[in-house]
């Protein structure tokens, strides 16, 4: 749901860079309650990117807290969901959704932010053999050509750098997010289940042709959970699937829109600095920026500034 309720949203209504800040740090529900991510642990400051392909917890809340849940909650309803009310938890993963109710979420992403509503039957033909009943649903519009672009170029690299390698199709524009829900402490406790049981694991990957939506679980999760080892199997299938669908066909990219930058970064800024040109090493990235969004101060300018200036690195 991260993408989905949190920085799609941020893209599409606050115009958010793949390089937009957020603070990995401690973090407290509404009620108190802290809010944790998979490892326990912080990084700091990321950027959004990372945050994504590395599935933090408390930036996606944060992104969809500043966006408004309200607005956030819209956004996913275009998408074929059908949530009343968007909370913090929500946005990690609480609400419920279904296989194929993600399928035609993601898809729409691959589709250049158009949904259509999953089906199956697409056409009707009577017995006459002229007369077409047609069941195609009416495609809409769900969000603006350049936030799908920009959620499917992060995705790639869940499969190359993040939480879903395992899945990887090397090769293949393949963008992806992996899924894992975890037990309320008193139901892990009262069930027996270890601390490393997982009660869901899902995997949701798309190429421009393709949307492959995998869950895995049990249906009654209090007597059964998932081991560390079966919530790989998720993107096991995944693999498999997608691997059999694009094999022998072409590879076509995901399009970017004109109003979207490519711009070479140094890795971290904040506020954010434009890379000199030609400039290549380890502290390089390049990040995706809306028209009107790129980043005017560059590496060149910054080291022309006298030594009394608060310098970013």
């Amino acid at each position: 749901m991260k993408p989905i309720l949190g920085y799609a949203p941020a893209i599409e209504y606050l115009d958010w860079s793949t390089a937009h800040i957020l603070d990995d740090a401690p973090y407290q529900y509404a009620g108190g309650q802290e809010l944790r991510n998979y490892d326990s642990g912080y990084l700091g400051e990321i950027s959004m990117r990372r945050a994504l392909y590395l599935s933090r917890n408390i930036p996606a809340v944060k992104a969809s807290k500043e966006v408004g849940y309200d607005r956030a909650r819209d956004f996913a309803n275009n998408l074929g969901l059908n949530y009343k009310e968007v909370y913090e938890s929500t946005v990690i993963g609480s609400g419920e959704a279904s296989p194929i109710q993600m399928a035609g979420a993601y898809g729409a992403f691959g589709n250049g932010g158009v949904y259509n509503q999953p089906h199956t039957v697409t056409k009707i033909v009577l017995s006459d053999g002229k007369t077409e009943v047609n069941m195609e649903p009416e495609s809409v519009v769900a969000m603006k050509a350049s936030t799908a672009y920009m959620i499917s170029d992060m995705l790639k690299d869940v499969l190359t750098q993040g939480t879903g390698t395992r899945a990887d199709i090397p090769g293949w524009n393949i963008a992806a997010k992996t899924g894992t829900t975890n037990y309320d402490e008193s139901v892990r406790i009262k069930n027996g289940i270890p601390s490393d049981g997982t009660p869901d694991s899902w995997f949701v990957g798309y190429s421009p042709r393709y949307t492959v939506s995998i869950w895995t679980g049990y249906d009654e999760p209090n007597k059964n959970y998932l081991s560390p080892s079966e919530t790989r199997i998720a993107a096991y299938m995944f693999k498999a699937m997608m691997g059999h669908l694009v094999a022998g066909e072409k590879n076509p990219d995901f399009k970017k829109p004109s109003n979207v930058n490519e711009i070479p970064i140094i890795t971290g800024s904040n506020p954010i600095i434009r890379a000199a040109s030609g400039a290549s090493g380890p502290n390089i990235s390049y990040e995706l920026f809306l028209d009107g969004t790129v980043p005017s101060r560059t590496s060149a300018a910054e080291k022309k500034e006298p030594d009394n200036r608060e310098r970013h690195r």
